[in-house]
């Protein structure tokens, strides 16, 4: 009789799907409970995010000036909707160390880098509205323009050079 009892038991369980599962409660006597872990990840505090054709910008060297746009957006996990840029510009050279001066604009303020400036004096900081949107969505475009100034007689070679756009939240 109990043999016919315990079956009967295990036909229930069986068919409600009480034993389909192999993750064990780990009954003890009167209770029984499950541990169960979360996880997540809170997003970095700020990012910024560019079209991925301006990871190289090529200028026109043989034209008097030639003037590119890098537009990005930004957002920060922040209370606030403002961030500090920061543009650290470093030299257009040659392998010959000739540099040809290039002029920066962002939000109403303009810098030269050439051979006579140092990184630090042509930075460019500024304010600027960032998303802080839950959802990570964007702010709107900020354009950077950087225009090249190559001289009469600037030395043959190609030229490289490089910047740093920084995002801060405040």
């Amino acid at each position: 009789m109990k043999r016919l009892a315990s079956i009967a038991a295990m036909a229930v369980l069986f068919s409600a799907g009480a034993v389909a599962d192999n993750w064990d409660a780990n009954p003890g006597e009167g209770r029984a409970d499950f541990l169960v872990k979360f996880k997540g990840e809170v997003p970095k505090r700020c990012e910024m995010v560019a079209d991925s054709s301006l990871k190289e910008i090529d200028f026109d060297l043989t034209q008097k000036s030639d003037k590119k746009t890098f537009a990005f957006k930004t957002w920060c996990n922040s209370y606030g909707t403002k961030g500090i840029v920061l543009i650290d510009p470093y030299g257009f050279k040659n392998s010959n160390g000739n540099e040809i001066p290039m002029q920066y604009s962002f939000k109403g303020d303009s810098s030269v880098k050439d051979g006579d400036t140092p990184v630090m004096e042509a930075r460019i900081v500024k304010e600027v509205e960032i998303s802080n949107d839950i959802e990570q969505k964007m702010s709107a475009k900020h354009k950077l323009t950087i225009k090249s100034q190559p001289q009469k007689g600037a030395a043959w070679g190609e030229y490289s050079g490089s910047m740093y756009v920084t995002l801060y939240h405040m």
